[in-house]
């Protein structure tokens, strides 16, 4: 998100100012973004709700909805923590509001990484917004496909997601930070058919 990246960017060119000081006196610029996030409307209750009522042979779509539910509390508790700390902040002088904004020490010694964690707790919790959903969207489509293939030609038509959109935003979280939930949950490509193993045996034969 842009906020989150404003800030790495602000932080890392605060600490490479410190660590690499310009040899000419140069004014630096902090810019303290305190602005207000409302916590986005979710239908976690009814999504749960529907899935124990009418998908509850899907026992994945199920277990994954948990972590989305507990991502989207931490969330909301992250946003109603951010403004208490916003109001401490402003009672510090510059420098110390500075470095407390950064999780950097202050000048009494001490170190208040209470804004800088809950930033980190922010964006951990936006990406699992985003990873989630999509994860429960692809356990949802393949367990259709199955009920589907079981109905034959009377199934109704199984859909499809795009998150082309979220691609483009460069949003996706990257997969390897979930390695139990790749693992155990991400639907698996189906096996090749016998018709289409015969068709890449005949492929790679030379005659």
């Amino acid at each position: 998100m842009e906020m989150a990246r404003a800030y790495e960017t602000s932080f890392l060119e605060y600490v490479d100012t410190i660590v690499h000081p310009p040899q000419v006196l140069t004014q630096y610029t902090v810019i303290f973004d305190f602005r207000s996030l409302p916590m986005p409307f979710t239908c976690i209750a009814e999504l749960r709700r529907t899935l124990l009522d009418r998908v509850s042979s899907c026992s994945s779509a199920i277990a994954v909805s948990v972590p989305l539910h507990q991502g989207i509390d931490g969330l909301a508790h992250v946003l109603s923590q951010r403004e208490n700390v916003f109001a401490a902040l402003r009672k510090l002088p510059l420098e110390d509001r500075v470095a407390a904004y950064f999780g950097l020490r202050k000048s009494n010694g001490d170190i208040d990484e209470s804004y800088s964690a809950l930033m980190t707790g922010l964006i951990s919790y936006v990406d699992d917004g985003i990873y989630f959903p999509m994860l429960l969207c692809d356990i949802l489509i393949a367990h259709g496909k199955r009920l589907a293939e079981q109905y034959g030609k009377s199934a109704p038509k199984v859909g499809k997601v795009s998150y082309q959109a979220i691609a483009e935003a460069d949003l996706i979280p990257d997969p390897v930070n979930y390695p139990d939930f790749e693992k155990h949950f991400r639907p698996k490509p189906p096996a090749p058919s016998l018709r289409q193993r015969l068709l890449a045996h005949i492929g790679t034969m030379r005659i």
